[in-house]
Formats: structure tokens, sequence, C-alpha cells
């Protein structure tokens, strides 16, 4: 049931959802539920897997959640031969 409503998530104060093509997003209360990822992204994003942005985000409330934050980065795609 929450997997459903964090789908149709908005970024607070905008029409925009949170999901979107191509990118990746965790979804947290608290600062330090996301600490042990960020070396991680730190990684993926200087080896280039990973676009450098990173955006943090509030959440707007949903039905029983409320306070929900999200990171959310870009996947970067290496480029496809021509013959594919």
């Amino acid at each position: 049931m929450i997997k459903k409503r964090i789908d149709k998530v908005h970024i607070r104060g905008t029409n925009e959802r949170l999901t979107q093509p191509d990118k990746i997003a965790l979804i947290y209360f608290n600062k330090r539920d996301i600490d042990d990822y960020l070396p991680f992204i730190t990684y993926l994003q200087e080896t280039g897997v990973l676009d450098l942005g990173l955006e943090e985000l509030d959440l707007e409330d949903l039905q029983g959640l409320s306070g929900l934050k999200a990171l959310r980065v870009g996947v970067v795609h290496p480029e496809k031969p021509n013959n594919i």
C-alpha cells in the first residue's frame, strides 16, 4: 500500500512526481536514515554511474505518512553502439 502511494507522491509545493524516468529516489524520514547510503552514492557518482547532481527533496504528506524526504539522482546511460 505504501509503494502505491510513493509511486504517486509529489514534491512538496509542486505538481512534480518524485518518480522520474532515468532517476533513482531514496525515501527517508530522518537524515541519519540515509547517511549509510551517501558514501555509495558518492562512489557511483565518481565512477560515472550516477549523475553528479543530487537532489534533496521534501515530499507532500500522504494519508498516514508525513515528514517524508527523498534523495534523487540521475542514472548515466552509456552510449549505445549504432548497430543496435
